[in-house]
């Protein structure tokens, strides 16, 4: 009787594991259709100057008018780092930080 207790136990245990486990393997695509994401990132590397970024308010625009394209938004990124205490940049901490703007202020929806 107790061999076929433990039998009944460890296949129990065994199938309940298999559960959680198919269950946990599918909760990423339900988490990812539920989040309504983007299907296509895209960078452009413009030229800087001492003032401004090489935005281009018309290219965004050509983007968004592109077949298919539903919605488009964007940033731009920002090259910071710390200050040490004698007021000169921490270059070793820009692989560590990524910085984003939004152009209109309002980030992104």
């Amino acid at each position: 009787m107790a061999l076929v207790l433990l039998i009944g136990l460890v296949g129990g245990v065994a199938m309940g594991a298999l559960s959680a486990a198919r269950r946990t393997q599918s909760s990423f695509s339900t988490y990812l259709a539920s989040t309504n994401p983007s299907n296509l990132t895209v960078s452009v590397y413009g030229s800087f100057s001492n003032t401004n970024v090489n935005y281009s308010a018309s290219a965004t625009r050509r983007v968004a008018s592109l077949p298919g394209v539903k919605h488009v938004e964007v940033a731009i990124n920002l090259n910071i780092a710390p200050l040490t205490p004698k007021g000169a940049p921490r270059l070793d901490a820009l692989t560590n930080i990524s910085t984003i703007a939004s152009v209109n202020g309002s980030y992104f929806d």
